[in-house]
């Protein structure tokens, strides 16, 4: 419909400033795409992966499990050979083991952000200590 939405094409047939900057960020976004299969893929090859859930938990509501992710196991890593680490740390993708592990430890802030969002989840006592935990599914 007329004056709807961004104009993908000028009135000459050219590709809009608008357009041109999403079919940019479309190839960027499948570049990282690859670049994130690839790392999937040595990470399931060095078989450093392994089930993960997180539960958070209001002090006074129902625990909301999340499962269906994988994570990397901290013992599977420091089990790596040398020569897997040091690969790894070649193509900097050691450096993106670590943030990943660092990340998982933010589920607890993260559950402490959502009650602040929705204080009336905890009306009763105002505690956010065991809101959440993430844990290795180990019996996969």
């Amino acid at each position: 419909q007329e004056g709807r939405g961004e104009r993908l094409f000028d009135a000459e047939g050219n590709q809009t400033q608008y357009l041109n900057g999403v079919l940019e960020f479309l190839k960027g976004y499948q570049v990282s795409f690859q670049h994130t299969v690839r790392f999937c893929s040595k990470l399931k090859e060095l078989d450093l992966l392994e089930p993960t859930e997180a539960t958070l938990t209001p002090p006074t509501g129902k625990p909301n499990v999340l499962r269906g992710f994988y994570a990397v196991s901290r013992d599977k890593l420091k089990a790596l050979p040398g020569e897997k680490l040091a690969e790894l740390a070649k193509t900097d993708e050691l450096e993106l083991v670590y943030t990943h592990l660092v990340s998982m430890e933010n589920f607890k802030t993260m559950a402490d952000r959502l009650l602040e969002m929705n204080p009336s989840a905890d009306e009763d006592n105002g505690e956010t200590s065991d809101l959440a935990t993430a844990t290795s599914d180990k019996s996969s």
